[in-house]
């Protein structure tokens, strides 16, 4: 009786198994140079792969705190070109005013000049009411205690918490004011000198907001632009 026996090539087998092995590594390199990507799968390099995931992560949260703190910035820059232009108006209707506190004009005039001096003043409230970014009205006294996020953190140091100051001619303190004599001439004068000195506070508080935001903006562009992840993702050419 003659038994039957299997015979194993062993260099055959060996063979394909390099074979394999080079296969697999090759589909590797041209995969990376094709993506240009050095990690693009858990098994090449499992610490780096986590490294990689939460620097995009950071980034992720980078980009919308810059997005964040832009839109910030934007508000607070609309607020201001409107404080801009009261004070303008307020400054117009001082110069007004001080024509009508001479006695050596009519009372014709002085009626005109009233005429100027109130049509100023609804422009004032007008301002004041409509200026808003987003839907945000941000001139007339509804924007107080606000707080607008300027970072990713969720520390205060992320946050930017103020108030605007309603300046329509109710807030400032000039609603009732006339040109109609000489007399109420004089107290408009006093009141829009007043009126002029609550805006320019505004104006400058605005501007240390504003410096606030930029600064973060900086530390946020530069914090991205120093991620090193792209020397953990990219693929090695050379290498390769």
């Amino acid at each position: 009786m003659h038994s039957s026996r299997i015979k194993n090539n062993s260099s055959a087998a060996t063979a394909y198994k390099n074979f394999f092995r080079s296969q697999i590594g090759l589909n590797t390199n041209l995969g990376r140079l094709s993506s240009s990507l050095g990690i693009s799968s858990a098994s090449d390099n499992s610490s780096d792969t986590i490294i990689s995931a939460q620097k995009e992560v950071q980034v992720a949260e980078m980009k919308r705190a810059d997005t964040n703190a832009q839109q910030a910035h934007d508000l607070v820059q609309t607020a201001e070109n409107g404080l801009i232009e009261i004070r303008g108006i307020l400054t117009l209707m001082r110069e007004i005013a001080a024509q009508s506190v001479t006695e050596v004009i009519t009372d014709i005039s002085r009626a005109n000049n009233d005429l100027e001096f109130q049509a100023l003043g609804s422009e004032i409230t007008r301002i004041a009411s409509e200026t808003e970014r987003n839907g945000i009205h941000v001139l007339d006294g509804s924007f107080t205690g606000n707080t607008l996020q300027i970072g990713f953190g969720s520390d205060e140091n992320q946050r930017l918490t103020f108030s605007i100051i309603n300046v329509a001619e109710d807030g400032l303190k000039i609603a009732t004011d006339n040109l109609q004599s000489v007399a109420n001439a004089r107290t408009a004068i006093d009141n829009l000198g007043a009126s002029i000195e609550m805006v320019d506070a505004e104006r400058s508080k605005l501007g240390v907001a504003q410096d606030q935001i930029q600064f973060v903006v900086s530390d946020l562009t530069s914090a991205r632009q120093n991620m090193p992840q792209s020397t953990i993702q990219d693929a090695d050419y050379a290498l390769e």
